[in-house]
């Protein structure tokens, strides 16, 4: 995949948030609230914001923890999710509210002593469906396919002649 530019728009539709709920959500966030934007132009992120944000959004909507509780986390979350990690559909996400924590476990055998285990699979799908979507539209600036005409003729024009 090529560079994609990935908005708050794209977040509302992996999430499932509405644009207001998006803003609502990243100004209570550290790291995301301090993201400023020209005035007129979409902040961007990146993939592992895309991940990180749906693993939010499912710690909200799905496991009730309050935005409070979300925002004391999400530094921890996001440095379990950047970086190089064993590739894994199986993998977990353990979190934990209180000291506020997160631990990737590729394999499934690893015990969890406590916290709440985020099943990673199904986020991994929605993020990874959701860019390749983005990524093939042919319409996307950045996704358009190259036009193959084949080999051409190509001349300079007529040469005049001396004399």
């Amino acid at each position: 995949m090529g560079s994609i530019a990935i908005t708050a728009a794209d977040i509302g539709k992996v999430t499932g948030y509405t644009r207001n709920q998006v803003r609502g959500l990243l100004d209570k966030l550290p790291g995301y609230a301090e993201l400023e934007a020209a005035p007129g132009v979409a902040r961007e992120y990146s993939r592992s914001d895309l991940l990180v944000l749906a693993v939010i959004h499912h710690l909200e909507a799905r496991v009730r923890v309050h935005r409070d509780a979300l925002a004391a986390i999400v530094t921890a979350v996001k440095g379990e999710l950047s970086g190089p990690k064993t590739i894994n559909r199986d993998a977990r996400l353990v979190v934990s509210v209180d000291p506020p924590a997160a631990s990737y476990l590729a394999a499934v055998s690893t015990p969890v002593q406590e916290g709440i285990v985020i099943t990673l699979g199904p986020i991994f799908e929605r993020v990874d469906g959701h860019l390749k979507k983005k990524f093939e539209n042919p319409y996307s600036v950045r996704g358009t396919p190259e036009l193959n005409f084949g080999p051409m003729l190509v001349s300079r024009g007529r040469k005049k002649a001396v004399g």
